[in-house]
């Protein structure tokens, strides 16, 4: 259900119909992730998801710490260059970025999800305290996804919850039923 990228954090794949998502679960973001997104100096949790399935029309994500919903700092779509023809467009390696606010949603090709939160006065992000002591509750995740496939419109519903370890960010992340 779950592996671990040692590069950068927690991955789950889920399933939506024949295809797979892959979240990646909330991290403390990067200064480059901040200045890409033109986020104010701060202290973020950033969270994706990587979507393949291109009958998605529309996504909706909610997080909770200790019972309360995370300020959220905004959500983008993540694409790349492309040529006509659909090929990747080598000579323009960065991202497309734009603000996603719920509209519908019209990817023919890969693209992420990315959802960012400012990080609760309740933790403690700081480079001497180990990580295992800057949050002390689980983070739970709520995502929504809607498909607008030809055949059917079907919503998947997933709630995990993200369990923090002193080897890493994230220590394990199961599904909440």
């Amino acid at each position: 259900m779950f592996k671990y990228n040692d590069d950068y954090s927690w991955l789950t794949q889920l399933p939506i119909g024949e295809e797979t998502i892959e979240v990646e679960h909330s991290v403390i973001a990067s200064d480059e992730d901040i200045e890409r997104l033109g986020l104010p100096d701060g202290e973020y949790l950033f969270f994706s998801i990587t979507v393949e399935a291109s009958q998605i029309s529309h996504i909706s994500v909610e997080h909770h710490y200790e019972e309360d919903l995370l300020e959220s700092a905004g959500a983008f779509i993540f694409r790349s260059h492309r040529l006509e023809s659909g090929e990747l467009d080598r000579t323009k390696p960065n991202w497309i970025v734009s603000k996603y606010e719920g509209q519908q949603l019209n990817e023919t090709f890969k693209y992420g999800f990315v959802k960012v939160y400012k990080v609760p006065k309740t933790a403690w992000v700081s480079p001497f305290v180990p990580k295992a002591f800057w949050f002390r509750a689980p983070l739970v995740e709520k995502i929504t996804l809607e498909s607008d496939a030809e055949d059917s419109e079907k919503t998947y519903v997933f709630e995990l919850k993200a369990e923090w370890h002193k080897a890493s960010t994230l220590g394990q992340v199961r599904r909440v039923v």
